[in-house]
């Protein structure tokens, strides 16, 4: 496909998505999201000027009370300025219909320290998580992925050894016979039981909470600034610095619509 021809799909991709967002049930949040993603560093490093910013994972979990049961962050990101690092708990809201009040608490109860939540103990939630009674292996060799791109992040604080450990066998587990799996995979279990994320971490990062969400979400939810970065969707420069201009100013066209 010609770059204009991927052009003139990506034009009317996004003609397509704004015509359906004008439907009741039609969730353009869930379609959008992997747009946003792509030039998620883009749009954070243009309001964070002079800032360094790494994407780490989506659908970051945040342990509920009671249970394994988690609220999901849409995006967790790392910013860093002058070699110090800080969390970027990051909300996508392509409607203020869907801003939660109690799921934005439980973001700022992390951001400040409320009833003992910080990043450490999120880390060790994360931990007990990943260790819930009767997960499937594959669901758990998830949960180890997100725990390793931490780790690569620089915001988890485990020994290289441990994660190689758990490399190796995995890879032992992938071609091995059937008759020989199932032990490999209790001793991943194991040894994933033993990587205590929260307890190893040396640095208690300071979080900050992110929106990216229509403009008229600050005035409609009465939302503190100081508390909240707002970014709004729907006022977004044409001329972020990113590998995809063409791409990147069909996407804010359409985002100004929303």
């Amino acid at each position: 496909m010609g770059n204009m021809s991927q052009i003139k799909f990506t034009e009317e991709l996004f003609r397509l998505l704004s015509d359906n967002k004008k439907f009741p049930a039609y969730q353009a949040e869930r379609r959008i999201d992997i747009f946003i993603n792509f030039f998620l560093v883009e749009i954070l490093e243009n309001y964070y000027q002079g800032s360094k910013v790494s994407y780490v994972a989506p659908e970051f979990p945040l342990k509920k009370d009671k249970g394994n049961q988690s609220t999901n962050v849409d995006y967790l990101c790392v910013k860093e300025e002058n070699e110090k690092k800080k969390i970027l708990f990051v909300e996508l809201k392509t409607d203020v219909d869907s801003f939660d009040a109690k799921q934005c608490g439980i973001y700022l109860d992390y951001k400040t320290g409320t009833n003992g939540k910080t990043w450490i103990t999120c880390l060790a939630d994360l931990g007990e998580i990943a260790m819930s009674k009767g997960m499937l292996f594959d669901k758990r060799k998830k949960y180890y992925h997100l725990l390793k791109a931490l780790y690569h992040a620089g915001v988890l604080g485990c020994a290289r050894k441990d994660f190689d450990n758990i490399d190796e066998i995995l890879e032992r587990e992938r071609i091995a016979e059937e008759r020989n799996k199932q032990r490999i995979k209790r001793q991943f279990t194991q040894a994933l039981k033993k990587l205590k994320p929260g307890l190893s971490s040396t640095n208690n990062l300071a979080i900050d909470i992110v929106y990216l969400a229509p403009d008229k979400i600050r005035r409609t939810k009465g939302l503190n600034d100081k508390q909240i970065m707002i970014i709004p969707l729907d006022l977004l420069p044409d001329d972020i610095v990113t590998k995809c201009p063409e791409i990147w100013k069909i996407l804010q066209e359409t985002l100004s619509r929303i």
